[in-house]
């Protein structure tokens, strides 16, 4: 499965010399993204902005507003809006990124040109419709565990696997050349190691 994010920035064609690549020393302004512009462009929505009853001086005060089914944005003047949790694309906290995926905010540990992270759904079942080998009436939850690449250049989310890193890394034929010569099994063990390498050569860049 692949899930494309169209992105169009209007206006204004960037290049190196207007960003900036991503270190630890980059002070990543906390706040929400409208879109994947806006995390390009380190411009988070700051609490200030937004009408809550939550601690705003808490560290978790964006993941408890995304608890919320709606947001209250106040904007120029004394306009407010109010938007759906859902139309996020996602937000900044503690120096980390969180990204929405089916509503869910999942933290990116891996952040970098290819961002790695994983999100966990669990699902209900019943020993009667699902296990035989459970009891009747019996009631269970089982976790499904997904896996994602984002291209950190255009925002396009890839599952993170084989095939996709051996198209992701079509970027560097260096690394390309690399990958290609290994076998399957090889290649499905060392796709975190490709993702570092790929990172160390190519950073993730924000514009000024």
């Amino acid at each position: 499965m692949l899930l494309i994010f169209t992105v169009f920035i209007v206006g204004k064609t960037y290049g190196q010399t207007d960003s900036i690549a991503y270190s630890n020393s980059l002070v990543l302004k906390e706040g929400i993204y409208f879109n994947f512009s806006d995390f390009k462009q380190n411009k988070a929505f700051p609490a200030q902005k937004i009408n809550s009853d939550l601690d705003k001086s808490s560290i978790d005060f964006f993941s408890n507003l995304v608890q919320k089914k709606t947001i209250l944005l106040k904007d120029s003047g004394k306009a407010e809006r109010r938007i759906s949790k859902d139309q996020l694309w996602g937000f900044c906290q503690n120096g980390s990124i969180y990204y929405q995926i089916q509503g869910d905010f999942i933290k990116i540990p891996i952040l970098g040109r290819l961002s790695h992270f994983v999100h966990y759904t669990v699902t209900a079942g019943s020993g009667n419709s699902y296990a035989p080998f459970y009891y009747n009436n019996a009631n269970f939850e089982t976790t499904n565990i997904d896996e994602y690449i984002m291209d950190g250049a255009s925002g396009v989310l890839y599952d993170f696997s084989v095939k996709n890193m051996e198209k992701l890394l079509e970027a560097d034929s260096v690394l390309s050349a690399e990958f290609s010569q290994l076998k399957s099994k090889k290649k499905k063990d060392l796709k975190f190691l490709y993702v570092r390498k790929y990172n160390e050569k190519h950073p993730l860049y924000f514009f000024k």
